[in-house]
């Protein structure tokens, strides 16, 4: 269900530059689409909610730092709207997540429809070479229409992901969580659950060259040797459109401690 803007409300739009956006404030309700400058930093405290008024997407050219806590995360869910587009990084710049959750992104989903107009994110997509570290942090009821519904880590993007909580996420493939080739994933101690996508496909998809073992633990390419996907239990599948890869399912673990849960 949608929230409803209080009379005061902090809006924001357009660039935001260097900013810092304080519980004191919050909620900040997103009224069209959000830019964080390249070179810029965007810093987000404990306690905040970010609102969607619009169905727009905040897009990371430079960095994003939350700082949610145990007792109190910072939450990014409608508002007024429906749903809203999702969180894009893209960039070199490094980005943080921690006791945060991301929900409410792309709307009901038509799983097959590739090129829906505003459907080509989940809750989180890396491109460009964007790295972003994950921890203690929910994705749960987004969606996409492409690979990736929780999170999408394209174009020779990285990601640490650690005490996560990716649940009733949709996508194409990938449901939870999509990786493409040379990319760069470290996950884990978390779960991933009810997370569909198309018959045939896996809630995660990892797609990696035909002949990297399933329980490697080799680099995702030659110039991340210090980045590796953590893969245990694999399953293989055949992808039902024949696109080149293996599908994998990742083991998934309890992740032991809160997930920003204080407000969830």
């Amino acid at each position: 269900m949608a929230l409803t803007t209080p009379i005061f409300a902090v809006t924001v739009s357009g660039d935001v530059g260097n900013a810092t956006w304080y519980a004191m404030n919050s909620p900040y309700h997103v009224t069209d689409a959000v830019n964080v400058p390249a070179g810029a930093t965007l810093t987000i405290e404990a306690g905040v909610d970010v609102l969607f008024d619009a169905d727009v997407a905040i897009t990371v050219e430079g960095a994003i730092h939350v700082y949610g806590s145990p007792d109190d995360s910072v939450r990014f869910l409608p508002g007024t709207a429906e749903h809203w587009g999702g969180i894009l990084m893209s960039g070199a710049d490094s980005s943080s997540f921690a006791y945060a959750r991301v929900s409410g992104s792309g709307g009901p989903s038509p799983l097959l429809c590739i090129d829906c107009a505003g459907s080509e994110r989940g809750g989180l997509a890396l491109v460009d070479s964007a790295q972003v570290s994950l921890s203690h942090t929910v994705l749960s009821g987004n969606w996409t229409s492409r690979n990736g519904g929780g999170i999408g880590i394209l174009d020779s993007s990285r990601a640490w992901i650690e005490y996560a909580d990716i649940r009733d996420n949709t996508a194409y493939m990938g449901g939870g969580l999509h990786a493409d080739p040379a990319t760069a994933l470290d996950i884990s101690h978390s779960r991933l659950a009810a997370n569909p996508s198309t018959p045939g496909s896996s809630a995660v998809s990892l797609f990696r060259p035909h002949d990297q073992p399933a329980h490697s633990t080799a680099p995702v390419s030659g110039s991340h040797k210090t980045h590796r996907r953590r893969i245990t239990h694999a399953h293989h599948s055949d992808h039902p459109q024949g696109i080149r890869g293996t599908v994998l399912l990742l083991a998934t673990h309890e992740p032991g401690d809160a997930h920003g849960q204080s407000k969830h």
